[in-house]
């Protein structure tokens, strides 16, 4: 009876359990359908990938201003998604889109480069080769998923460790030296890994630290509140009817 009592317990406490999580599977999932629905709303209205054009006078400006920079901003992180996935097929679609922006802006190199790619994948090379080029760009050194650089980032950083191991010659940096540095540069990457991973030692970041702006956007909105001629322009204004008058506390 006592084993029976016990079973009965654990099957009870296994299926509570079960419950619990499907619900907070439920919650969870509800809230990323949610959280969908609302993006798509947002982005369906609010962002466009049309080039830009000539606007009228009575169009809103600010809110023209703001959708493009809402729209770039989309297709950055498209962009910067599709190199980290390893998609050749999307990021070949962007660089379409990004050769009449390099255009327009006057940038001629990159132009070049993009008109470059794109003429190499549709007409110059077999489609097998242009398969290879479209795929061929990115590297993945830590085998993980989602964890994939372009192929000239990972060279620039073999040249700053290229850089490192001639810096660390001294005096015996000679022409003989540094050509054995360079062909021994693969496994000279190797075996600072190894021995940075077994010593638990974390390599620097190279990335920028970004300042906190949250102090001075407070302060420019409180004095741009504070001016009559601000609070003019937010309630009675005539070109900016897609903005609602800003309330701060």
């Amino acid at each position: 009876m006592k084993t029976v009592t016990v079973t009965w317990l654990t099957f009870f406490r296994t299926f509570i359990s079960m419950s619990h999580h499907l619900k907070v599977s439920n919650l969870f999932m509800w809230m990323v359908l949610k959280k969908e629905s609302v993006c798509a709303g947002i982005v369906d209205k609010h962002i466009s990938f049309q080039y830009n054009g000539t606007t009228a006078s009575n169009v809103d400006q600010v809110y023209e201003y703001s959708r493009q920079l809402l729209s770039v901003g989309c297709f950055y992180l498209e962009f910067a998604d599709a190199i980290r996935e390893g998609d050749g097929d999307r990021v070949h679609q962007c660089w379409k889109y990004l050769l009449p922006l390099f255009k327009g802006s006057n940038r001629t190199n990159y132009s070049i480069e993009a008109l470059t790619f794109l003429n190499r994948c549709e007409f110059k090379l077999t489609p097998r080769q242009s398969e290879e080029l479209k795929w061929s760009r990115f590297i993945n050194c830590h085998g993980i998923r989602g964890r994939n650089i372009p192929c000239g980032l990972h060279l620039e950083h073999m040249n700053r460790l290229c850089k490192d191991a001639v810096h660390g010659l001294q005096a015996n940096k000679t022409a003989v030296s540094v050509v054995r540095v360079g062909k021994s540069l693969g496994r000279l990457s190797e075996i600072v890994e190894m021995y940075d991973d077994g010593n638990d030692i974390q390599a620097p970041s190279g990335s920028h630290r970004i300042p906190a702006a949250n102090k001075d956007r407070d302060l420019i909105l409180r004095e741009l509140l504070i001016l009559p001629v601000t609070y003019f322009l937010l309630v009675h204004r005539d070109v900016m009817p897609h903005f609602h008058v800003l309330e701060y506390g």
